[in-house]
């Protein structure tokens, strides 16, 4: 079933300009009147001008022209339609996908509310490793800002695009015997010239090991009214409370500065705490988070640049060099390493030569986001992409632009989860392992030099733990619930070797 074109209005659209063009051209001719109903006349002999010489510029370039008459005028209709796709994807491969709600938000208008859905995706073929309930789980947000629906729609489409391409995966691909070269018909127009085998065996091999969480909407009222911040005024992403604030520290800060906010404490908006809950429970191995208004990719952390804030004063390692963040954090190189592959990849595209990837505080400083916030208090690492310089709506044709940009480089990006290590704690009473290098020093804290390890929490219902992890040697330990810790026999991990796992612990 080909689905219907996804559209969307521009922040600024045609009948907002001309309403102001009658009093721009008084002002760019001064002294002259031009009454309302003239300078309307003018306006639509100036706009069929326009809409001419664009229609002979795509007739040179080969350009297409978005379908103008299938624009989303309202954000209520646009909402709904990102959760129509979703529904729809879902129940043509219901073996493969499913979507629920993770919450609802009041709107405050009109009494009625807004859904939070995600949508869930995971492999079924004979080739998986892993029972769908035990393998890691993935999180993938969009419109944490609700300004930025690209993200929202982003999300939408690899949502869809990961439902097609496994089901179209050749399954020789997986096993790595020759594949077929005929790429099959794939003339939706959500996937411009089809699948490859590799693209498709690539996304075979990331569900029937993983499944994927899509959240494309956080904030569903901002979203639906164009605003950055929920229907309370609060920034979604500066309100996850970590690090927590030092008391004296923050009361120096006002609380109208721009990286410093009275929410700062966290978890004030229905948004963040459903968020939080669900991240609680499906004990996810990274995210990605989609935002747009830049164009880069960023790694941990955002709330400190490292290299510039810590001397030997504060801690005992120096900063001399990168290997400062990778005592920090452990997962950083192999982070930094799929960072920058995806920026190169988008950096050779027309109109993204200035994609980069950059450490998050590098870029600007802000507190309270979510990736700092999953990856401290939970241990789950993220990546934050930011993946078109407009904000606001846009049209089908160059939401498709975008989306096929990144396709291929998000897909590669999700590989990450190789990396890891996964296990299952048959002890109920452990909720929780560490793990330190064996023979090296531990991974310091960030704030302070007080030794951390790397953690993984068991989920309790199903008994596994994932947890991403560079090669090497290391020696995990076992928490239980009361604080008694054991520590067992030490483990090598290899990613290359993804089938020995998992490892009983």
């Amino acid at each position: 079933m080909q689905k219907q074109p996804r559209y969307h209005r521009s922040e600024y659209g045609t009948a907002r300009s001309l309403r102001y063009l009658p009093s721009a051209l008084t002002s760019a001719f001064p002294g002259t009147r031009i009454s309302t109903f003239r300078g309307h006349r003018i306006c639509a002999f100036l706009c069929t001008l326009m809409f001419a010489l664009l229609l002979g510029s795509c007739a040179i370039d080969g350009g297409e022209l978005p379908d103008q008459s299938a624009i989303i005028t309202d954000g209520r209709t646009l909402l709904n339609s990102f959760y129509d796709r979703l529904e729809t994807a879902a129940a043509e491969e219901p073996a493969l996908a499913r979507v629920d709600t993770i919450g609802f938000i009041p709107d405050g208008a009109d009494g009625s509310s807004f859904a939070i859905k995600r949508i869930i995706i995971t492999g079924n073929s004979e080739q998986a490793t892993m029972e769908p309930e035990d393998r890691p789980r993935i999180l993938i947000t969009g419109a944490v800002h609700g300004d930025e629906p690209i993200s929202a729609g982003i999300a939408v489409q690899l949502a869809e695009y990961l439902i097609d391409a496994y089901a179209s995966a050749d399954p020789r691909a997986f096993g790595g015997s020759e594949v077929s070269e005929d790429p099959g018909d794939f003339s939706d127009s959500r996937h411009s010239g089809g699948f490859r085998d590799s693209g498709a065996a690539k996304v075979r091999a990331l569900l029937d090991s993983s499944a994927v969480h899509i959240v494309p909407v956080v904030n569903p009222w901002g979203l639906v009214h164009d605003s950055r911040r929920t229907e309370s005024g609060v920034d979604i992403n500066r309100d996850f409370g970590y690090p927590e604030p030092d008391p004296e520290e923050w009361a120096a800060y006002e609380l109208n500065d721009e990286w410093f906010h009275p929410w700062v404490l966290g978890f004030q908006a229905a948004e963040s705490r459903i968020l939080r809950t669900l991240c609680k429970e499906e004990l996810y191995l990274f995210s990605i988070q989609g935002h747009n208004g830049a164009e880069n990719i960023n790694l941990p952390m955002d709330y400190l640049e490292f290299l510039r804030y810590f001397n030997t004063d504060a801690d005992p390692v120096t900063p001399e060099s990168a290997s400062y963040l990778d005592t920090y954090i452990p997962i950083y190189p192999i982070m930094e390493q799929y960072a920058d592959t995806y920026a190169a990849a988008l950096a050779d595209l027309p109109g993204y030569n200035d994609f980069y990837a950059t450490e998050g505080a590098d870029w600007y400083i802000a507190d309270g986001t979510f990736t700092d916030w999953h990856f401290g208090a939970l241990g789950a690492p993220g990546f934050t992409i930011e993946y078109d310089t407009r904000k606001g709506w846009i049209t089908g044709s160059q939401m498709d632009t975008v989306w096929n940009a990144h396709r291929d480089a998000l897909i590669d990006l999700l590989a990450i989860h190789r990396h890891r290590v996964s296990g299952e704690v048959v002890d109920t009473a452990v909720d929780r392992l560490s793990f330190s290098r064996v023979d090296e020093a531990q991974s310091r804290g960030l704030r302070d030099p007080t030794p951390i390890v790397l953690t993984a929490r068991v989920n309790p219902s199903t008994r596994y733990f994932h947890i991403l992890m560079p090669d090497g040697s290391w020696s995990p330990t076992r928490i239980s619930h009361d604080g008694t810790e054991e520590t067992i026999a030490d483990i090598l991990v290899d990613s290359s070797q993804q089938d020995s796992l998992p490892v009983l612990l």
